[in-house]
């Protein structure tokens, strides 16, 4: 499938197979081009799925720094534990 509604909406071939999935027994080519909506230009999709793309790197950068900081703390918790049972924390 494109990644762009633009290109997905006016693809006869992609809608065809669109249009043969179970879950959406009656939803037709000609059902979607009667439906009204406002289908951005394709510049502007674009941008979004830009901005989309960014949005989605940040994310996955924080999961994998708190990730990281979490099994840092639980070693640290560990350390603190292993010193306390010893005798060595002060």
């Amino acid at each position: 499938m494109e990644p762009y509604l633009f290109k997905f909406t006016t693809d006869d071939a992609s809608m065809t197979s669109f249009s043969n999935t179970s879950d959406l027994a009656e939803l037709s080519m000609r059902t979607i081009r009667q439906t009204h909506s406002t289908i951005l230009p394709l510049p502007e999709q674009q941008e979004i799925v830009r901005l989309l793309d960014e949005q989605f790197t940040a994310i996955e950068q924080n999961e994998k720094e708190i990730t990281h900081s979490l099994t840092q703390s639980q070693a640290l918790r560990q350390s603190i534990l292993k010193k306390a049972f010893s005798g060595k924390l002060v």
